[in-house]
C-alpha cells in the first residue's frame, strides 16, 4: 500500500484531470454548436476515447486498487468517467456510467487499453454520427 505521501499527489492530479476533462466538455461542446467538420471530429474522438480510458482505467482503477476490492475500485472510476459526461445530459451520464463499469471489467480482466480503447472510440464515433455531428 503506498504511503499517504505518494497517495495524496496522485489523488490531486487525479482531480485536476477530471476538472480539465469537464472544463473541456463545457468549452468544446457548451459553448458552441456543433458545426465543426468530419477531420475536426475523428481525430479529436480518438485522443480523447484513449486519453480517457488512460486516467479512467489505467490510471484511477490501479491506484484505487490499491486501497479497495475490485469492483469498488471499478464503480469508483465508472462514477468519475460518467460525471465528465454531465454536460451532454442525464441519460448520456447513466450510459457512461455503465459503459465506465464495462470498461472498467474489461481493463481489469485484461490488463490492457487496446480493447476498452477501440470500443471506446468506436461508440463515440457511433453516438457523434446519431447526433449529426459530422
Amino acid at each position: 500500500i503506498p504511503k499517504p505521501a505518494v497517495l495524496l499527489p496522485n489523488l490531486v492530479l487525479v482531480v485536476i484531470v477530471f476538472l480539465l476533462c469537464v472544463l473541456y466538455c463545457h468549452i468544446e461542446y457548451g459553448l458552441k454548436p456543433f458545426n465543426s467538420k468530419l477531420i475536426n471530429y475523428v481525430p479529436q474522438t480518438i485522443v480523447l476515447a484513449y486519453a480517457e480510458e488512460v486516467v479512467f482505467r489505467k490510471y484511477l482503477i490501479n491506484l484505487l486498487l490499491n486501497y479497495s476490492k475490485k469492483w469498488i475500485a471499478i464503480i469508483i472510476s465508472s462514477l468519475f468517467f460518467a460525471l465528465v459526461h454531465y454536460p451532454y445530459g442525464v441519460q448520456r451520464v447513466l450510459i457512461a456510467f455503465v459503459l465506465g463499469l464495462l470498461f472498467g471489467y474489461i481493463y481489469t480482466r485484461t490488463k490492457t487499453l487496446t480493447g476498452t480503447s477501440t470500443a471506446h472510440i468506436l461508440w463515440n464515433l457511433v453516438v457523434q454520427n446519431s447526433y449529426g455531428m459530422f
